[in-house]
C-alpha cells in the first residue's frame, strides 16, 4: 500500500507533468505559427521537440515541491516565512532551471558549454525575469489548489458530521419508539393479575389455568416486540385476540367483540408497528363505560387496499367516561407511525353520538423491505 501522502504528491507530479509538456507543446507551435505569419517556416526538428518538451518538463518538480512547502508552511498574513520560502527557491530554481536548460544543449547538440559562473551570466535578464514570473503564478497556482483541497476536505468533513448527526437522531428517533411501546405494554397486567386473583380466592382452576396461558402468550409478545419497531402483522392481531380474552375475563358480558380480516393472497409476511392493533382496541375499554345491562359492541377490521393497510377499530354505542387523560394512547401512537413511516401513514378518528371509531393506514411492509 502506498502511503497517501506519496501518493497525493505522485498524483501532484502527475498532473502538473501534463500541464507542463502541454505548455511546451504550446510555445513551441506559438513560434512556428509566427514564422509561418512571417513566411519563414521550418518544422521544428526532433531535438528541438526534447529540448523544449524536457525543459517544461522539469518544472513539473518544482511544481510539486511548491506544493509540498505550501502544505507545512500555507500562506497567511499573520506568517510571511512563506514570503522568505517561495524568494529562495525562486532564485535556487532559476540557477537550477538555466542549468538544466544548458546540459540539455550540450547534451542534444553536444555544444560545448562553460563554466557554470559563465553559463549563468550568459542568459538575458528578461529571461530570468520571466522564469521567476513562471515561479511566482506556479506557486499561487498551487497555493489555490491547496486551499481549495482544505475547503473540500471542510465539506466532506462537514457531510460527516451530518450523516453522524442524522443516526444519532435516528438512535435517538428508536430509543424514543422504544419508550413510547414501554409505555403502551403494561396498561393491562394489573388488572388481569387481578383477575386471576379473585379466580383462585373462588377456585376457578380452569379459567385460570386458561387466563395465565392468554398473560403469558401476552406478555412474551411484549418482550419480544418492545425491542423491534415493526412486527408480524399475524402476530399483532394473535397478541391483540390474547389481549381481548383477558378483558372478556375481567368485562363478562359487557362487550361482544367481532373481527373481520382480509388481507388478501399474500407469499411474504406483512409488517406493521408492535402493540398499533392493541392500541386501538384498549382505546374501547379505557374510555367507554362498560356494563352488562347496555353491552358494547367492538368490531375489528383489517383490510388490504392497493400498497397500504387500513386497521379500523369501532365501537357502538358510544358511552364514554371522563377518564383522566383520554387520548394519550392514541397520540402516542400517532407519534410512533409519524417515526416510522413520515407521512406515509395516518391515524383517523371519527365519532358521532352513536359509535366511536379509530382507523389507522399504514403503508404495506413486506419481511424482505
Amino acid at each position: 500500500m502506498i502511503n497517501p501522502g506519496i501518493k497525493r504528491y505522485l498524483g501532484i507530479f502527475f498532473y502538473a507533468s501534463i500541464f507542463w509538456v502541454a505548455m511546451g507543446i504550446l510555445y513551441l507551435g506559438s513560434i512556428y505559427l509566427e514564422e509561418i505569419q512571417s513566411g519563414e517556416f521550418n518544422f521544428p526538428t526532433a531535438e528541438k521537440w526534447i529540448l523544449v518538451v524536457t525543459a517544461y518538463f522539469t518544472w513539473s518538480f518544482l511544481t510539486t515541491f511548491l506544493y509540498y512547502l505550501i502544505e507545512k508552511n500555507p500562506p497567511s498574513k499573520d506568517n510571511f516565512r512563506w514570503v522568505i520560502e517561495l524568494i529562495l527557491v525562486a532564485l535556487a530554481w532559476l540557477l537550477i532551471i538555466t542549468l538544466i536548460r544548458h546540459f540539455l544543449i550540450s547534451l542534444i547538440w553536444g555544444t560545448p558549454q562553460g563554466s557554470v559562473i559563465n553559463i549563468i551570466l550568459h542568459d538575458s535578464v528578461f529571461l530570468y525575469l520571466f522564469n521567476f514570473f513562471k515561479v511566482i503564478m506556479t506557486y499561487f497556482a498551487c497555493t489555490g489548489i491547496f486551499f481549495y483541497s482544505r475547503m473540500q476536505d471542510a465539506k466532506l468533513a462537514l457531510l460527516k458530521l451530518q450523516r453522524e448527526t442524522a443516526e444519532a437522531l435516528d438512535k435517538k428517533s428508536r430509543f424514543q419508539l422504544q419508550a413510547l411501546q414501554a409505555q403502551l405494554s403494561p396498561h393491562f397486567l394489573f388488572n388481569s393479575l387481578n383477575s386471576i386473583s379473585g379466580m383462585a380466592r373462588n377456585q376457578e382452576n380452569t379459567r385460570i389455568v386458561a387466563t395465565v396461558a392468554h398473560l403469558a402468550d401476552l406478555l412474551r409478545y411484549t418482550i419480544e416486540a418492545t425491542s423491534q419497531s415493526q412486527v408480524i402483522l399475524e402476530d399483532e392481531l394473535n397478541f391483540t385476540n390474547h389481549y381481548i380474552e383477558l378483558q372478556r375475563i375481567r368485562f363478562e358480558g359487557c362487550f361482544h367483540y367481532s373481527s373481520e380480516i382480509n388481507l388478501g393472497d399474500s407469499d411474504s409476511y406483512i409488517y406493521c408497528p408492535p402493540f398499533a392493533i392493541q392500541t386501538l382496541v384498549e382505546n374501547v375499554f379505557s374510555h367507554t363505560e362498560l356494563s352488562q345491562t347496555n353491552p358494547v359492541f367492538i368490531s375489528l377490521d383489517v383490510k388490504k387496499q392497493d400498497d397500504s393497510i387500513r386497521i379500523k377499530v369501532e365501537n357502538t354505542p358510544l358511552i364514554p367516561t371522563h377518564h383522566e387523560g383520554a387520548g394519550v394512547a392514541l397520540k402516542n401512537l400517532r407519534e410512533r407511525l409519524e417515526l416510522l413511516y413520515g407521512n406515509k401513514a395516518g391515524l383517523i378518528i371519527f365519532s358521532n353520538e352513536q359509535m366511536f371509531s379509530v382507523s389507522i393506514i399504514l403503508p404495506i411492509r413486506y419481511e424482505n423491505d
